[in-house]
């Protein structure tokens, strides 16, 4: 999700309801992104990506 995603008046406290209502592991949010994290920043999505999937790969 992005920190500047203009749906949502507080971005990092709807990825924290998420996470409760849908019993997500973690939420990651990226920085100066808007709606849209895989198109504003690719490879700051990417990055994470790889890196959960990495971590889950394992689990």
């Amino acid at each position: 999700m992005g920190t500047k995603d203009p749906d949502f008046p507080d971005p990092g406290a709807e990825a924290r309801a998420a996470r409760r209502q849908f019993a997500v592991a973690e939420a990651r949010m990226i920085a100066d992104s808007g709606h849209y994290p895989h198109a504003d920043q690719p490879d700051a999505t990417a990055a994470d990506l790889v890196e959960f999937l990495a971590v889950t790969a394992r689990a």
